[in-house]
């Protein structure tokens, strides 16, 4: 163990190993075991990401927490799930986003628990992705530490959720392989490509998360998809990209309501239309 500034072993920090912490985040509900992203690495100080979410929804969040981005290897995670039984804590529900998406997934049925994952990676090899499919991952690609590292049928634990927006191209081939070699609930969701957790967030579908069957959770997202920001903004971008200058227009306009995204909103369709026409079109 390295000595730090991190709290105690047997108080929050559970287990530690060089690759990732074991951090109890409290509370008295079912545990929920948390895979971070790549954006919330372990800090030492005991957060970790999701963890505020959960104990309002009344669950007790465990996280396998990496200390930097590296895609929870096999081993030195196999350590962590150990100590978690060790600890005889028992997850109802293992959760990630993106890396942590992945990793929910990978070990699922190694914690004896079903994932909800957040648009995963099947894998960052570059020899199984090629060079343009999760292209900004390849860097973080250790061919010994991730040996084997995508997921298969054993890997995955009965009723696991994966949810996605198909249209992101990346999220879209992991998707595919992921539902060809194993047994999962898929959920698609609209116009936010890899930024899942915030779609959710602003369509208020977060809280119901836990507590939908996939289609009714599918369903509520697409009911209240226009209360979100970014979908707006994606939409545009959608049009845009198409070369559907006149038709990004409106959305531009609707995502610039939200204070959120009003500055990059705003600055796109200026760009935008000064491309689509040699006239100088003034945007308020």
């Amino acid at each position: 163990m390295k000595a730090d500034s991190r709290l105690r072993l047997g108080e929050m920090y559970l287990f530690e190993n060089d690759e990732v912490a074991v951090v109890d985040g409290g509370g008295r509900g079912d545990v929920v075991a948390v895979f971070n992203p790549t954006t919330h690495l372990d800090n030492g100080g005991g957060d970790f990401w999701g963890r505020s979410f959960l104990r309002s929804r009344g669950f007790r969040p465990v996280g396998i927490v990496s200390k930097k981005i590296n895609w929870f290897p096999v081993g030195a995670t196999t350590e962590a799930i150990a100590a978690i039984k060790a600890a005889s804590i028992a997850p109802k529900w293992a959760y990630g986003y993106s890396q942590g998406g992945y990793a929910a997934l990978k070990f699922s049925a190694m914690l004896g628990a079903p994932a909800i994952s957040l648009a995963p990676q099947y894998t960052i090899d570059p020899a199984e992705t090629g060079p343009d499919v999760n292209r900004d991952y390849h860097r973080f690609f250790d061919a010994e530490a991730h040996s084997g590292m995508e997921i298969s049928a054993d890997d995955v634990h009965p009723g696991s959720r994966l949810v996605y927006d198909p249209a992101w191209t990346d999220d879209h081939w992991s998707a595919e392989r992921i539902v060809s070699r194993c047994t999962v609930d898929v959920i698609t969701v609209p116009g936010c490509g890899h930024d899942v957790p915030q779609l959710l967030v602003q369509t208020g579908a977060l809280r119901h998360l836990f507590d939908s069957s996939p289609l009714e959770f599918q369903r509520f997202v697409q009911r209240n998809r226009m209360k979100s920001a970014l979908y707006r903004l994606t939409i545009a971008r959608r049009h845009r990209d198409a070369q559907r200058s006149l038709s990004a227009l409106p959305w531009y306009l609707w995502a610039a309501i939200s204070r959120e995204t009003r500055s990059i909103a705003l600055s796109e369709m200026r760009a935008t239309l000064a491309s689509a026409s040699p006239l100088s079109v003034q945007v308020p």
